[in-house]
């Protein structure tokens, strides 16, 4: 969840290259992802010089993160799991 906590926020994030991370986020414009220590150093010191780009990632990240995955978003995925189980077992209680 500290990629939705981070970004929700407005902070640019930059996270560990996970292989589901570009179904989340857009890598480069909504987030920045890395694969070894010195990449992560080197992205660091390039988005410490260049604010702007930092701030429109961050802004794009947060954009993204409110349009799609806040609690509510992950509620509703929930609910959608757990209502056909929750019929099923209702249904077999009145038998």
């Amino acid at each position: 969840m500290h990629l939705y906590e981070a970004t929700g926020v407005g902070a640019m994030l930059i996270s560990d290259e996970k292989s589901n991370l570009g179904e989340l986020f857009e890598i480069g414009t909504e987030i920045e992802s890395y694969r070894d220590a010195d990449e992560l150093i080197d992205k660091v010191r390039y988005y410490l010089s260049h604010e702007d780009e930092r701030a429109r990632i961050a802004r794009a990240g947060q954009a993204r993160t409110l349009r799609e995955h806040t609690y509510l978003h992950r509620m509703r995925e929930l609910e959608q799991l757990l209502e056909p189980r929750l019929r099923h077992l209702q249904g077999s209680n009145n038998q």
